[in-house]
């Protein structure tokens, strides 16, 4: 296998990667969502507030795996044009 080659496959491995833990942390975010709306029901205040916060850090971390998910796709792009023109 040459250089690029395995370049492209490093890449390719960690768009996975990164796409797995978008899933995971999807289903943390639906999980979070259901456990403020029992604190909500069950007028847990100080579990809504730290269900809200959670949520807020779960949402900003969502955010965060998109962008390296689009900026670790546009790397294999890269590493699959250089593949391309050598």
């Amino acid at each position: 296998m040459s250089a690029i080659e395995e370049i492209i496959q490093g890449i390719g491995a960690a768009v996975v990667k990164i796409d797995e833990g978008t899933a995971t942390i999807s289903a943390v975010e639906q999980q979070t969502d259901q456990a403020l709306d029992q604190a909500v029901a069950l007028g847990a205040n100080a579990a809504v507030e730290g269900f809200t916060r959670l949520k807020s850090e779960v949402e900003h971390l969502l955010a965060q795996l998109a962008t390296a998910g689009e900026a670790a796709k546009e790397v294999l792009a890269t590493a699959r044009a250089v593949a391309d023109s050598t």
